[in-house]
């Protein structure tokens, strides 16, 4: 048995996801590049139960229109944790939707991305001993035997004083993210310490994404420290959501930087689409800085999980309106063929409200299928 079904003997997957080098690779030897969608709503909300069908269309749709081979689901650890069903150590109902969807992502063929995340159902900044409660559930029902990838900590937030909201050192930040500590008065613990619970406490060896320190000010984001606090273990890839798309920003250096050094890295959450009060989502000169920036991502190569597929982010929407939505928000349509037509940027991108609607959909639609590769079918398990 497993999470999604019966499997014959005959019929477990042939194949692993491993980190070789600078690449995730099958065990064959294949490269294997994520190229994908991140789900929005649904197991990150308090929301789950009702937004549920509208996250399914989306998971249909990134397989459908999208040519997604990889679909990131962004999961609460205090949904999963906090109020569990009496008897038990967890909610059950919400594990058993968390796990609809991470099995109808397998069967179609993809890779999951479970990432843990409290940023819209809690308040804590970086990991706790609620994440290590968190992965242990998680590498329980899915490691091993399954080709899912384990997002350790969705964006963590240890940029800036709690209170103040001034930028820390950047050596305090980057020792908070690797070794953990206190911050704001909460006690934090680091990225190795989760690491750890997979690979030592569990002994499982899924591979494992590891997002970097979150800025929101990308220019201060200093990914070029990342070569000194590596973690320690296997199979581990290095996450990052923003980047400046100017060739000469400090965000953009950083990142070649760390190509050559070798390290493997995955831009796991990407998005740009016109804005006026989401600068971390808007670049007034995406219009040629998009291009520039999808190109860079296949010359390393590193993979690309695009936000999200709704009107106005990637999907088209409404020209002049606002219409993203995110969070605890449940404003989503069930149907997947209202998220196959794309949105375009068209030569007067800005940030602006003439903008809105506009957005780098359609450049991400003609780049997934150009260069996103079905992932090999001897990685799934085929079920009953």
């Amino acid at each position: 048995m497993t999470p999604c079904g019966r499997v014959p003997v005959d019929k477990d997957a042939r194949s692993k996801l491993t980190v070789v080098g600078n690449r995730m690779e099958d065990s064959g030897g294949n490269a294997v590049v994520p190229y994908g969608i991140s789900l929005v709503s649904g197991p990150e909300t308090s929301n789950w139960a009702r937004s549920e069908k509208a996250v399914t269309a989306q998971i249909v749709a990134s397989h459908r229109y999208w040519h997604a081979n990889t679909v990131r689901v962004q999961v609460s650890e205090a949904q999963l944790l906090d109020n569990p069903t009496p008897g038990r150590g967890y909610n059950v109902p919400f594990a058993a939707s968390v796990n609809r969807l991470v099995c109808m992502i397998l069967k179609q063929g993809q890779i999951p991305v479970v990432s843990d995340t409290t940023l819209f159902t809690a308040e804590d900044r970086g990991p706790s001993q609620r994440s290590v409660r968190f992965w242990k559930f998680m590498s329980e029902r899915y490691g091993n035997r399954l080709p899912v990838i384990f997002d350790l900590f969705n964006e963590p937030r240890l940029g800036r004083k709690p209170h103040s909201d001034r930028f820390l050192p950047v050596a305090r930040v980057w020792r908070l993210w690797e070794r953990g500590g206190a911050l704001g008065g909460t006690r934090y613990l680091g990225m190795q310490r989760l690491v750890d619970t997979i690979r030592i406490e569990q002994r499982v060896d899924n591979v494992i994404w590891v997002e970097e320190p979150w800025y929101l000010d990308v220019e201060r984001l200093p990914t070029r420290q990342l070569p000194r606090h590596l973690l320690a273990g296997q199979n581990l890839v290095y996450a990052f959501h923003k980047a400046t798309l100017e060739r000469g920003s400090r965000s953009f250096r950083d990142l070649q930087t760390v190509i050559r050094r070798g390290i493997p890295l995955v831009d796991s959450e990407w998005s740009q689409f016109a804005a006026t009060d989401r600068p971390w989502e808007c670049q007034d000169d995406a219009y040629r800085g998009t291009p520039r920036f999808l190109a860079f991502l296949r010359r390393a190569p590193i993979g690309l999980i695009a936000w999200s597929l709704q009107p106005g982010a990637l999907v088209a929407g409404a020209t002049g309106k606002d219409t993203v939505n995110d969070g605890n928000d449940f404003r989503y349509t069930t149907d997947p063929a209202d998220l196959a037509t794309p949105n375009v940027m068209q030569p007067g991108y800005g940030c602006n409200r003439v903008s809105r609607g506009q957005g780098a959909g359609a450049l991400i639609h003609d780049y997934s299928p150009r260069h996103s590769k079905p992932m090999p079918a001897a990685l799934f398990p085929h079920w009953d």
